[in-house]
């Protein structure tokens, strides 16, 4: 998030900010609670969910350990669900007396001979990352940090920072999935194409995946950019600046402190430096100190001018020269919270581009009418997608990212639900979309909104799961029929 202070900052400042950061260090010191044995969570910490048992599922014939565990659930009446890292906030990977299938130990990860990606659905992107740097190779599309689950990456169909490419289900050419009948079947795009193209984005609701075969690109040294724009001039500084070929990745931010809300943006682009050196990763001492200023945020107005301030005179956090594997190999546990008394919240929002500066500026009238802690919003961008049957990028889409900080607590997900339904009812009017994975704050009539397609895709559900045996929190809030 950013590198250290500096020597040029005034001593003033730099005091100020020394004791500002130590109390923000200070209240982070301790760890969030286990959850208690018998029940099951999520990242958001609000689905603490009763389940029956958790099956873990490794690679010694994980076609049998999931047909088992089907047969198993049947005889007992019970619903299965699927988790992977259980990064989605909304239930996504729970439902109540559930037999939960673990599927990170399904992590086997091999190159075919056509040099792409063969992987086990449970296998982490840190996983992913470092195997295939080993041959000179990485993700073609993935989130901005490796804790996450490959196959929970195809069933949210997240996108990343590659600016270019559609979400992550562009470069799955085929997978194989357990179906709710025990049946073992091959997707793609023209193999079994209907249940390829619902588990994209399906979250997991028709079939349990076991692997799949990805496309892959070489690791390459980028040199890192950050300039500052006004955020009305945002749209047309990401088409200048990412018009080369040879950008391969770029993401924005947006100011936060009260006087600049929403009026002032970094972006930073990773450009192709040819025939440079992979040198080995290394890691900076200074990573307390950016965990420091990005936690040092909450509840706080000088701590946001202070974080924007340090990132505008330092710019990247990647320095000048990073290889793509390297930029790729951050956890979220870096900057995530431990208070136990506090969680973090994330929202995300779509909008066509020439929708942008509209609807941050329906976003700046929203926000300050809402008791709710924003501590950052990141801009990426993604093609659209022709594969999800929910697609969420309906067209060549800029996604703003919003992580809030709010307390553990009934009400303040409640007043978060407030803001987020605001924030719906503007990205609608904007002609864009919100993603599915977070809190489930949206009304029915503002899911139906955004993804017409539903109807479509909860009847597919019933073709392909006529028992429902595969159930999760999204789907009975959801469901159409």
């Amino acid at each position: 998030m950013l590198i250290g202070l500096g020597l040029g900052v005034p001593l003033v400042i730099a005091g100020r900010a020394a004791t500002h950061l130590g109390l923000a260090a200070w209240h982070q010191r301790g760890g969030l609670p286990p959850v208690p044995d018998g029940f099951a969570d999520d990242a958001g910490r609000f689905e603490q969910t009763p389940i029956a048992e958790r099956i873990s599922i490794g690679n010694a014939d994980p076609v049998a350990q999931i047909r088992d565990a089907f047969a198993r659930a049947r005889v007992q009446g019970r619903p299965v669900s699927i988790a992977g890292a259980r990064h989605s906030m909304g239930g996504h990977t729970l439902t109540k007396d559930a037999l939960v299938l673990d599927m990170l130990g399904c992590n086997a990860l091999a190159l075919d001979e056509r040099g792409r990606l063969r992987a086990g659905a449970g296998a982490r992107w840190s996983q992913v990352v470092e195997f295939l740097a080993g041959h000179g190779r990485a993700p073609w599309v993935m989130q901005a940090n490796n804790d996450f689950s490959l196959g929970g990456t195809l069933g949210a169909n997240a996108h990343g920072w590659q600016h270019d490419k559609p979400p992550f289900v562009s470069t799955v050419e085929s997978l194989r999935v357990v179906t709710s009948d025990g049946e073992l079947r091959e997707c793609s795009r023209t193999a079994n194409a209907e249940l390829f193209h619902a588990i994209a984005g399906g979250f997991g609701l028709f079939g349990v995946v076991v692997d799949m075969t990805v496309e892959i690109v070489d690791d390459e040294v980028y040199r890192s950019e950050t300039i500052q724009c006004a955020t009305t001039e945002y749209p047309e500084v990401f088409a200048q600046r990412v018009a080369s070929p040879d950008v391969r990745m770029a993401y924005g931010r947006l100011s936060l402190d009260e006087h600049r809300l929403f009026t002032r943006a970094l972006f930073t682009t990773f450009t192709r430096v040819p025939g440079a050196t992979i040198e080995p990763a290394q890691r900076s001492n200074a990573m307390w100190v950016a965990r420091a200023v990005f936690r040092a945020q909450t509840d706080s107005d000088y701590g946001k001018r202070l974080r924007w301030d340090l990132e505008r005179w330092w710019g990247s956090e990647a320095g000048e020269r990073v290889a793509r594997s390297a930029i790729l190999s951050h956890s979220v546990s870096g900057f995530s919270n431990r208070q136990p008394t506090r969680t973090d919240i994330l929202h995300e929002y779509f909008v066509p581009h020439r929708s942008f500066v509209g609807f941050v500026a329906a976003m700046r009238q929203i926000l300050p009418r809402h008791a709710v802690d924003l501590i950052n919003v990141t801009i990426r961008s993604v093609e659209r997608d022709d594969d999800s049957l929910l697609p969420y990028a309906t067209d060549r889409m800029l996604a703003l990212v919003l992580l809030f900080s709010v307390d553990h607590t009934a009400t303040a997900d409640a007043a978060l639900a407030d803001l987020n339904r605001d924030l719906v009812d503007a990205v609608l009017a904007a002609g864009g979309t919100y993603y599915l994975p977070y809190r489930p704050h949206a009304t029915a009539a503002q899911f139906l909104g955004a993804y017409p397609q539903a109807p479509e895709f909860f009847a597919a559900k019933r073709r392909w799961d006529p028992d429902l045996l595969l159930r999760n929190r999204f789907f009975e809030r959801y469901r159409t029929q």
